[in-house]
């Protein structure tokens, strides 16, 4: 539970004396290798502050899965459009590797955003993420090259996602094919 209260706070101030009242809600989860966190078809109801691991949000389109983001630890992990519309999801959220945090229900946030201020602060600031996040990957994919898709990704993209995220993924991800990322390596690593 210090894992989850620490990550809280890099965001915002919790005192104290709500650290238990954030404890009674939190559920600790555990996921494996490939198992998905959130899957279409269902309402999201649910956010995950994740302690451990990597994940993948995608949606799969004529047979072909495209990733939409990506995110380690220290991550809100959310079928985001599904949560906010209140719709059922068409992304997937899977483990990439092993993944461990707390989740927390809606209700729950809901309740505790009544007592605790800094929890509305929390989810403004993770819609923010969100956003900045999915804003960077789409100008990424219009207007730049593979190679330059590549470079950006590897400087701007938190270091330990650029390192642990296997290639077909980073791929999906800059949208392009895996055959293109393996020429954007080698054209980065020439210069």
């Amino acid at each position: 539970m210090n894992k989850l209260i620490d990550i809280l706070r890099l965001y915002v101030a919790i005192p104290d004396e709500l650290v238990n009242q954030i404890s009674l809600v939190a559920k600790h989860k555990h996921y494996e290798k490939n198992e998905y966190i959130f899957t279409p078809d269902a309402v999201c109801n649910d956010i995950l502050i994740m302690t451990k691991g990597l994940v993948r949000c995608f949606y799969v389109y004529d047979d072909k899965e495209i990733n939409l983001r990506l995110l380690c630890e220290n991550s809100a992990v959310i079928a985001y459009s599904s949560y906010i519309q209140q719709v059922k999801s068409e992304e997937f959220v899977q483990a990439l590797e092993p993944c461990e945090g707390y989740l927390f229900s809606r209700r729950n946030i809901e309740n505790l955003s009544e007592s605790i201020s800094a929890i509305n602060q929390l989810i403004l600031q993770a819609a923010q993420l969100h956003y900045i996040s999915m804003e960077r990957r789409l100008l990424t994919i219009q207007y730049k090259t593979a190679k330059e898709r590549f470079s950006y990704f590897k400087n701007e993209v938190e270091p330990s996602i650029v390192e642990r995220t296997p290639a077909i993924h980073i791929a999906s991800y800059l949208g392009m094919t895996p055959e293109s990322l393996s020429r954007a390596k080698r054209n980065l690593t020439k210069c």
